[in-house]
C-alpha cells in the first residue's frame, strides 16, 4: 500500500499537493529496476515568491509506524 501523507503545517508562501503513484527503484542492488508504491509531494510558491518557505508533513506507513518530517525549499 502507500504510504499516507497528511499536511500538518502548510507552507507560507505556496500550496501543496499530494499523488500517489508508482515508480522504479533506482537505487539498491536488491530491488533495483522493482516496481514499488510512491508519493509525490509537489510545492507550488505564490506569483513572485523567492526566499524559504517551510511546510511539515506526517507519513503514515503501517498503524504503528508514523513520523512527521519538516521539509525547508528555497525558492
Amino acid at each position: 500500500p502507500h504510504p499516507v501523507a497528511r499536511v500538518v503545517n502548510p507552507p507560507a508562501h505556496g500550496t501543496l499537493s499530494i499523488r500517489k503513484g508508482t515508480g522504479t527503484i533506482q537505487e539498491n542492488n536488491r530491488c533495483k529496476g522493482s516496481r514499488s508504491n510512491s508519493v509525490a509531494v509537489v510545492y507550488r510558491p505564490q506569483p513572485n515568491f523567492t526566499g524559504r518557505d517551510t511546510f511539515e508533513i506526517e507519513w503514515s506507513f503501517t498503524v504503528l509506524e508514523t513520523r512527521r518530517e519538516t521539509y525547508t525549499l528555497v525558492v
